[in-house]
């Protein structure tokens, strides 16, 4: 394994080990690595442990990040293919069958990650097959992690510290062939979760979403954003979300931000006398800079 010092020095900080770049041995890396392979193996409950038999395909330009996920999903009885290019990707894709597809957004730029991610769910649009794309960076830009929801994937995992968690969840969680969601949920932070929404035409997925963001704030987060870029029809009589929505993040000591509504959704909120109430933006800076003030 070629490394740079970059990703070594992120081993050993994985590992836990302080130890000086410059006096590193080729066994030090090896004994941080089985150090870095006894927390993973910790956060598996040994009942999962049979319990996937998901073919997954990663696709990640960086060799630690695909040997720490290997790590992981072996943990699992998951052995995952693993490639580093764009060209690689779609040809796996185009050959095989897989459960789930794991694409890190730099490859080594997001054009390429974002390329995968387009082509993943256009062929299985267009072959009709059953697989779940999955989006992982280490990026808090919202407009890239927007970008990716745009193309079609259905979840994206942010590099916190409670990644690991989430992968492992996704697989053992399988269930069944792939199925749109209504919403997908983002975490930036401990205080703050956005909501890509896909549809609030049904008083079904307003219930789910509300349901959800109570849950999100009974577990200490205060801020809200919700991206309704992709909402271009919204019944008046479902607005009293964004009053529920508003005074809950209130009540936690937070901010409740509408971000790319439409003019049909702004219609709803002047319809509710909310519109003087409720922050609208029409870019993700805008909402994080209104955070931070």
């Amino acid at each position: 394994m070629n490394l740079t010092k970059e990703q070594t020095e992120k081993i050993f900080e994985l590992a836990g080990i302080n130890i000086e770049y410059s006096g590193i041995t080729s066994n030090d890396v090896s004994k941080a690595l089985i150090k870095i392979e006894d927390k993973l193996a910790c956060l598996v409950d040994s009942t999962d442990v049979n319990s996937s038999n998901a073919k997954v395909l990663i696709v990640d330009d960086l060799e630690l990040s695909t040997y720490q996920l290997s790590a992981l999903l072996k943990k699992i009885k998951v052995v995952p293919m693993v490639v580093h290019t764009k060209e690689e990707a779609i040809s796996e894709i185009k050959k095989q069958k897989f459960d789930f597809i794991f694409v890190d957004l730099f490859l080594p730029d997001e054009e390429d990650g974002l390329a995968v991610m387009k082509f993943a769910n256009e062929y299985r649009d267009e072959k009709n097959v059953d697989y779940k794309v999955i989006a992982i960076s280490g990026t808090d830009d919202l407009n890239l992690v927007t970008d990716c929801f745009n193309v079609g994937v259905d979840e994206f995992v942010s590099k916190s510290s409670k990644w690991h968690e989430h992968v492992l969840k996704i697989v053992i969680d399988k269930s069944g062939p792939y199925t749109r969601k209504n919403f997908i949920r983002y975490d930036i932070d401990e205080s703050t979760v956005t909501y890509n929404v896909k549809s609030l035409s049904k008083v079904d997925y307003v219930e789910e979403l509300y349901n959800n963001i109570v849950t999100v704030l009974l577990t200490g987060v205060q801020n809200i954003i919700l991206n309704l870029k992709e909402i271009k029809t919204f019944p008046v009589d479902y607005s009293k979300l964004f009053t529920d929505v508003y005074r809950k993040c209130s009540a936690a000591g937070g901010k409740f931000i509408l971000l790319s509504p439409s003019a049909t959704v702004k219609e709803a909120l002047e319809f509710a006398y909310l519109n003087d109430v409720i922050t609208v933006v029409d870019l993700a800076e805008e909402a994080f800079a209104l955070l931070n003030t």
